[in-house]
């Protein structure tokens, strides 16, 4: 989880200064990677038979918690950086209405 964690920071933190949005915004990242270590360590316990009910239902919780944040993630990134740059890229190819240079 810590190398796709790192990229996707690294993608969040290139989108949040291209946007000037705040840089916190790629500290959202951390939680997914949480998430998949508490689910990790979860599972290990489950299967070690140690409050297997228990650590069965952290793990399928910090699961789900992990997908979400990274669904929210992808959200921003779809949003904020794939988008933008299109629309960007679209409107500097057309031309202008009043035939001048911009």
């Amino acid at each position: 989880m810590l190398n796709y964690g790192f990229l996707i920071g690294l993608l969040l933190d290139r989108t949040a200064r291209r946007n000037r949005h705040r840089r916190a915004v790629s500290v959202l990242v951390v939680a997914p990677v949480v998430s998949d270590a508490v689910a990790g360590i979860s599972l290990l316990r489950v299967l070690d038979h140690r409050n297997v009910e228990q650590n069965a239902s952290r793990a399928k919780n910090a699961a789900l918690t992990k997908f979400a944040l990274l669904g929210a993630c992808a959200g921003y990134l779809a949003k904020f950086g794939i988008v933008r740059t299109w629309t960007r890229r679209r409107e500097a190819k057309r031309p202008n209405p009043r035939g001048t240079v911009a």
